[in-house]
């Protein structure tokens, strides 16, 4: 009897140790920030990855300060442009990508495109560029 106890305890433990680590994956949010100033220029970047039910939605936000006004700037990460913006008549642009209900790899992580630590952001115009490197956040 006492052994039939034990081993009910230990499948009970199994059980909720097994759960709580699925509730664990459910509603995860992984994020990598990048910065780089240059003179009174600031780039600013944040991914964010958040897990839920299997699938990932990603957020990509990039803020440029103290530019030139109404301007166009090209967005690239390692090299490939992903986008562009123009900046508003106080020198500061924003540019935002976000893909939603990705498929989840085994590890929780996005399949396709997505940021890894040591990526590269560039924010271009011209010859002139800014980049800064992503970091866990």
């Amino acid at each position: 009897m006492n052994r039939l106890m034990n081993v009910r305890t230990v499948v009970l433990m199994l059980l909720t140790i097994g759960l709580l680590g699925v509730q664990a994956l459910a509603g995860e949010v992984n994020q990598w920030r990048a910065a780089a100033e240059q003179g009174s220029i600031r780039l600013e970047a944040r991914y964010t990855e958040d897990l839920e039910n299997g699938l990932v939605d990603q957020f990509l936000e990039v803020r440029l300060d103290n530019v030139a006004l109404n301007t166009t700037f090209t967005v690239s990460v390692n090299g490939r442009a992903i986008g562009r913006f123009t900046t508003d008549g106080n020198g500061s642009g924003r540019f935002t990508l976000e893909a939603l209900d990705v498929e989840a790899d085994e590890n929780g992580r996005p399949l396709g495109p997505r940021i890894n630590t040591g990526d590269e952001i560039t924010v271009s115009r011209g010859r002139h560029a800014l980049t800064a490197t992503f970091v866990p956040d």
